[in-house]
């Protein structure tokens, strides 16, 4: 039997290893995540489906809907990686105003953007230039 004849690596040797490992599990959960959060969600301040519109981020779908009598327009974005549990979801109102959003809607309490998730998820889409002209008085 052979003895190991190799150094045993040093304890700054073993503390350079580990930052590299913690630094590559970052990259790679980077990677798996996706790119920034912002391109997922919509804009801060936003009060009309003008200013989603202006920065679209990526969406699964539009599709129009009717609550208790009302018809609303429904964005719903692309969840923003494996580890959310809703995409973000905007209603807007037929004059284009901003009703509720929420920003993951397996997670959100809010009960009327998780219903108007689940009409919208049931119904045709609409195109985005469908959304606009309803939306617009």
């Amino acid at each position: 039997m052979r003895k190991d004849v190799r150094p045993k690596p040093t304890k700054r040797q073993r503390q350079v290893e580990w930052g590299i490992t913690v630094v590559m599990l970052g990259i790679l959960g980077l990677l798996i995540i996706g790119p920034p959060w912002k391109r997922f969600m919509p804009p801060e301040g936003m009060e009309t489906i003008d200013d989603l519109i202006a920065v679209l981020p990526e969406t699964y779908r539009f599709a129009a809907v009717e609550h208790d009598g009302t018809s609303y327009v429904v964005w719903v974005g692309r969840p923003r990686g494996p580890i959310v549990s809703g995409p973000p979801v905007c209603v807007f109102a037929t004059n284009g105003r901003l009703v509720d959003w929420s920003g993951d809607t397996g997670d959100s309490n809010n009960q009327f953007v998780r219903e108007m998730h689940a009409r919208a998820n049931q119904t045709d889409p609409i195109s985005k230039d469908e959304a606009i002209a309803m939306c617009r008085p």
